[in-house]
């Protein structure tokens, strides 16, 4: 299930004011994650979060160029040099009736038992940027109603592929043929479906493929 938000920086940037002072205790800095943070974050996930991805692969995603000047890949909390929570994020350029729009993807939170009441915080920084529509995917109900606490709404775009088993396709009298290279895509997909995949191309972990109708 996804869920996306409008852009809500102003609302955002006051919950974290208030959040902020509620609490006067020794508090963990509030650091962006920077690209020189990556690894550093793989291994906090790995170690605390059984993170199911190896570092190529987390490289790979994070350096992804999907948009010029990204701000940051999220925001992470240390204790004496030393990460105690992450929530990840990575941004993107979208194209919508030729109109541009900056997304920013929020995906792996973690922050460590003894540092849960800072965990909101974290979601609401990332909210208080401006210019960005924000997502996040999840499957877990209780995400989706603290995520529609911050007024995301649910967004629900599915679509499925039916790939049949060779012999209906003779059955049928039904031919296709099938890319499973993104330079021999270009000729079949819309501007739109090539955009998305050569900028998921890069990603090792990610396989395409495209299936080109002949006749029935």
């Amino acid at each position: 299930m996804g869920i996306i938000a409008i852009p809500l920086w102003g609302i955002c940037a006051c919950l974290v004011n208030i959040l902020e002072k509620g609490d006067m205790k020794s508090k963990p800095v509030l650091l962006p994650i920077r690209d020189g943070d990556l690894d550093e974050v793989h291994r906090f996930l790995s170690e605390n979060y059984n993170l199911p991805v190896t570092l190529k692969i987390w490289r790979e995603t994070f350096d992804c160029k999907w948009m010029r000047n990204k701000p940051n890949n999220g925001f992470m909390y240390k204790v004496d040099n030393n990460t105690v929570g992450v929530l990840c994020a990575l941004y993107s350029e979208q194209y919508e009736s030729n109109r541009k729009q900056l997304i920013c993807n929020l995906c792996t939170w973690f922050v460590l038992k003894e540092y849960r009441a800072y965990s909101l915080k974290l979601v609401a920084h990332i909210l208080s940027q401006k210019d960005f529509m924000f997502t996040t995917l999840t499957l877990k109900p209780g995400y989706v109603k603290m995520h529609e606490a911050f007024h995301f709404s649910k967004y629900d775009n599915t679509r499925y592929l039916y790939i049949f088993h060779c012999s209906i396709f003779l059955s049928l009298n039904f031919q296709a043929k099938i890319y499973s290279k993104v330079s021999d895509m270009e000729s079949i997909l819309t501007p739109e479906a090539l955009k998305i995949s050569q900028d998921h191309a890069p990603l090792s972990i990610v396989k395409q493929l495209a299936v080109k109708v002949l006749h029935k």
